[in-house]
């Protein structure tokens, strides 16, 4: 569970799951989080002063955060890793040179993401607010969980693609990281 809150306001329950490897990637192997959760807001209902007098309903954020590695057609776990983890010394040392090895490192980058970090909390809704601040707390209650996924996506290639043999560098050459094993 990533975040979960009831009352009167608010109906919040979001999980993660991590979800067995696929097939479909284009090239090579992706592995992605997928915000699987969707929000819905409450209708204000305003006085004549534009200050809420009460809400149809509840702010309502259910789902599933997923997060799942697929490979394309020919590509494989034990395909050697191009770049970034299973390119570094130590990763060539303990033979941790795979694109399975790779991939789950993406994975633990999420995961570990989403404990470490917690998700933004929801819009902070009350009777008499006025509607510009109900909109404002929507809009940056958006914006906090657009970043934050950016912010895990970012983490995930700083740490795994951007170590070793760089992916920065394999965009640049268009060449793969030559394993020669100890």
């Amino acid at each position: 569970m990533l975040k979960s809150l009831q009352n009167d306001l608010m109906d919040v329950n979001v999980d993660a799951k991590i979800v067995a490897d696929g097939t479909g990637a284009r090239a090579g192997a992706v592995t992605s989080f997928a915000d699987g959760t969707a929000q819905t807001v409450p209708i204000p209902h305003p006085d004549r002063h534009n200050k809420i007098i009460k809400f149809g309903g509840k702010f309502t954020w259910r789902g599933t955060v997923t997060i799942q590695t697929v490979y394309a057609a020919g590509v494989g776990p034990n395909t050697l890793s191009g770049y970034g983890r299973g390119t570094t010394d130590s990763d060539v040392r303990n033979r941790d040179i795979t694109l399975g090895f790779h991939e789950s490192c993406h994975r633990n980058d999420y995961v570990a993401y989403l404990q470490a970090h917690t998700l933004p909390d929801p819009p902070q809704l009350a009777i008499g607010m006025t509607v510009a601040e109900y909109n404002t707390a929507i809009s940056t209650f958006r914006k906090e969980l657009h970043a934050y996924f950016k912010a895990m996506e970012a983490e995930s290639v700083a740490n795994t693609d951007e170590v070793g043999y760089r992916k920065s560098t394999w965009v640049r050459t268009r060449t793969c990281f030559r394993h020669t094993l100890p």
